[in-house]
């Protein structure tokens, strides 16, 4: 991956995160801090294609499928990690 395509895929992760912040009632910046803090979130982070960064953007962007989702005990597991 080149670094314009770096840049580009940070750009996506950053929305995304700014998008599951606004879910969550966490900001942003701190779901990125805390997923440079623990090196699981940061690893599930990075594994993602950007078709998953798209889908997982759709479904956050959708009230009733987000509330669905975040309220799963996966959903759930992951925000307690990201909140420590």
């Amino acid at each position: 991956m080149n670094q314009r395509e770096t840049t580009a895929r940070d750009a996506r992760i950053d929305a995304l995160t700014r998008k599951l912040g606004m879910n969550t009632g966490a900001a942003g910046d701190q779901i990125r801090h805390a997923a440079a803090q623990n090196p699981a979130v940061a690893a599930a982070f990075n594994s993602l294609s950007d078709g998953d960064i798209e889908k997982i953007s759709a479904v956050l962007s959708d009230p009733d499928a987000a509330r669905k989702l975040l309220s799963t005990p996966q959903a759930q597991a992951l925000l307690r990690m990201l909140r420590s």
